[in-house]
């Protein structure tokens, strides 16, 4: 089970392996992670979800806070968490799993 101030690898990809330690948790509705070794636009940022019953599903909702400015790190960045939030619906509704390497192109 999480801990506050577990650490957990977040692997984007062999250049962008960051760590990050639990920083809020409130089994089973919410998790934040506040970046601890990233690269520099990322330290001190918070990543993080919220989950709420909706209907007969669940609405989820992300955040990524603490960028000092909005820079060209932080509009990739932004881009990229659209996607992968995109992934995990289609893993989440319809079982597709899409290859990292492959994110773009489905």
């Amino acid at each position: 089970m999480p801990e506050l101030n577990s650490e957990y690898i977040f692997e984007f990809s062999k250049e962008y392996i960051w760590k990050g330690k639990i920083s809020k948790f409130n089994p089973p509705y919410e998790i934040e992670f506040l970046m601890t070794d990233a690269d520099a636009d990322w330290l001190g940022t918070k990543v993080g979800f919220t989950l709420k019953g909706e209907g007969n599903g669940t609405e989820i909702s992300f955040y990524h806070t603490g960028w000092k400015s909005a820079n060209g790190h932080f509009r990739q960045s932004s881009f990229c968490w659209a996607l992968y939030l995109r992934i995990l619906r289609k893993f989440a509704e319809e079982g597709l799993h899409v290859p990292y390497s492959e994110r773009y192109h489905f």
